[in-house]
């Protein structure tokens, strides 16, 4: 399946996308990464984070840097459990080997 991203006053023109795999869908193959995918928001996180705070996420893997989300990781979990107590479900988990890139 494919989703629709547009930039809202911007320059850029809409964006099909596959859903399945985060590229632009070109209709003759593989495309190139989404300005929304998780890569490119991730790269896009690593420059600011190291133009505010310095090297210290620099290297490691999207893994490794929401791991260390301590706030982020709270809200997550207590999310989850929320969802499990209202009886709404558990939380779907991606395979690990999703969130094992660098940039």
């Amino acid at each position: 399946s494919s989703g629709i991203n547009a930039e809202y006053g911007g320059d850029r023109q809409p964006e099909a996308t596959k859903t399945t795999n985060g590229r632009v869908d070109s209709g003759t193959g593989m495309g190139a990464p989404s300005r929304l995918s998780k890569n490119s928001l991730f790269k896009l996180f690593q420059e600011t984070y190291q133009s505010l705070r310095g090297d210290e996420m620099k290297g490691k893997s999207y893994r490794e840097c929401k791991a260390a989300a301590g706030e982020y990781n709270q809200a997550r979990d207590s999310l989850v459990k929320t969802f499990q107590d209202e009886g709404h479900g558990y939380w779907t988990q991606k395979p690990a080997e999703m969130s094992c890139f660098t940039v």
